[in-house]
């Protein structure tokens, strides 16, 4: 989806703190979700991704297709003045190999989210954590607006984006 220029910035997201938390090589996260991972087909332009829109408007249509998953979580960032965490609103971006076993854990279920490889494309992967749950649980939240803003897509073409739940 090409970038309007020009045109006026998309309007103040609520919890405009809310980012994409994408694990790095060797890294991982305490997150627990907070509603169903929507699954995106994306496309790989050399760069960046971009999502795969509709066949007259997506520049990559046709090419190789990566699914992502995008979750509504919270994320354990540092720790209180009295030691537990401290939790933030986030996007999780899954991949397709543990978009299940995400979705199978009870919402508001603290969980690590590990990529131990040494590489950029390692695999995810979860594991149990003893760190005690957010109290009280935020709601969940839409996705799309999130999504179309790390994009660089104009709110108004969230409907075009085609994220489904995953199976």
């Amino acid at each position: 989806m090409p970038i309007h220029w020009g045109a006026k910035p998309p309007p103040k997201l609520p919890h405009s703190y809310i980012r994409l938390l994408v694990v790095k090589a060797g890294g991982s996260a305490v997150v627990a979700r907070l509603g169903p991972v929507l699954g995106l087909e994306t496309h790989w332009d050399g760069e960046r991704t971009i999502a795969c829109t509709f066949p007259d408007e997506c520049p990559k249509h046709g090419e190789v297709i990566t699914w992502k998953g995008y979750c509504p979580g919270i994320a354990a960032i540092g720790r209180d003045g009295n030691g537990r965490p401290s939790w933030k609103r986030c996007v999780l971006v899954v991949t397709p190999e543990i978009t299940a076993d995400v979705d199978a854990l009870q919402v508001g279920r603290p969980f690590i989210i590990a990529r131990p490889g040494a590489s950029k494309r390692s695999p995810l992967e979860i594991r149990s954590t003893s760190t005690s749950a957010c109290d009280p649980l935020p709601d969940s939240f839409a996705v799309q607006p999130y999504v179309c803003r790390a994009m660089n897509i104009p709110y108004e073409f969230a409907g075009k984006l085609r994220l489904r739940v995953a199976k």
